[in-house]
């Protein structure tokens, strides 16, 4: 078992749709880390960890939209957005490996289970874990944003790349 810790080469993405435009976020401003046994490539045996990131990171390129966004979101008062993993399933070992990730999320004071099944590719080092789940608004607690014509999806898209390297003893 070998600990790996996030680092630069890491973006989480948003993609909000509405009835008048899609937004896109991101963010390079990932923390955590996670155990596991990647010696064949996939993992084997139990992997545990972590990801966390500053809600008020994400950038959209429109100070104003990112501003309505922070409040309507509640970053004041619930600042972070956190994953812990709780188990991983290999789904396809052949690199890339497939796994199946579940966990929980929190995120605006809502703790919600959720999965994903991202691709992992090992190279020396470094590890590289991509993929995306759909995030329900409503399953944490917030109602899209109408106003007028315009009315933001319940569903918000998050792709992530999240790029490890290990931890030296």
């Amino acid at each position: 078992m070998k600990t790996y810790e996030f680092g630069p080469g890491c973006e989480i993405r948003i993609v909000a749709h509405s009835s008048l435009h899609t937004t896109r976020a991101k963010t390079t401003r990932v923390g955590g880390e996670f155990t596991a046994d990647l010696a064949s490539g996939a993992p084997a045996g139990d992997v545990t960890g972590w990801a966390e990131v500053e809600v008020k990171s994400f950038k959209a390129g429109n100070r104003l939209l990112e501003m309505n966004t922070l409040r309507h979101v509640g970053a004041r008062n619930h600042p972070t957005a956190r994953f812990e993993i709780s188990s991983v399933e290999v789904l396809a070992p052949a690199p890339p490996a497939t796994v199946r990730v579940a966990g929980t999320m929190e995120f605006h004071g809502v703790t919600q289970e959720i999965s994903a099944e991202p691709t992992v590719v090992v190279e020396g080092t470094t590890v590289t874990v991509a993929g995306h789940w759909i995030l329900r608004q409503s399953d944490f607690g917030l109602r899209p944003p109408r106003l007028a014509m315009l009315k933001v999806d319940d569903e918000i898209d998050v792709e992530f790349r999240l790029v490890a390297a290990e931890q030296q003893a």
